[in-house]
């Protein structure tokens, strides 16, 4: 014989008492996370772990930089996991100026001090307008640039 499920009476007094018990049993613990119903104080509590709580791991941190940063044309990019560091160096130059000023240091060619006269060589790069000094115009002549015609 089935036993008759049991009634509780629903009062204006009891009916919060059941809806905090059937709000509490709706909650599963997942990973890092714990669920506490306190009964006596009617109090839901959600506690995590692992992870979070505001700080932030610099190992991860050094892991994404140095995944993402990629190297271009002559541009190393090392990642030493052991030594928590990331080194960008300049790989693929022949000579490297180690004393000097800032302008000895970089390419003058194609400017107005030091403009290019074969009117056949190949355009300068990094400069915006080159000075290009010859008896024909140059072949790698764009506009922009200032021809002088020694002829």
């Amino acid at each position: 014989m089935v036993q008759p499920a049991t009634k509780r009476l629903v009062t204006e007094a009891t009916l919060p008492e059941l809806a905090q018990d059937a709000f509490a049993s709706m909650f599963r613990a997942g990973t890092n996370v714990t669920f506490t119903y306190d009964d006596a104080a009617n109090t839901f509590t959600i506690n995590a772990s692992g992870g979070g709580a505001g700080t932030t791991d610099p190992e991860i941190v050094r892991d994404t930089i140095g995944g993402a940063l990629v190297g271009g044309a002559n541009i190393q990019v090392t990642v030493n996991d052991a030594a928590d560091s990331i080194t960008v160096a300049v790989t693929g130059l022949a000579t490297v100026a180690t004393s000097g000023s800032y302008t000895d240091l970089i390419s003058t060619l194609g400017t107005a001090s030091n403009p290019v006269t074969n009117a056949s060589a190949a355009r300068p790069t990094g400069i915006p307008k080159v000075f290009w000094q010859c008896s024909t115009q140059p072949t790698n002549w764009v506009a922009g640039d200032e021809w002088i015609n020694n002829a």
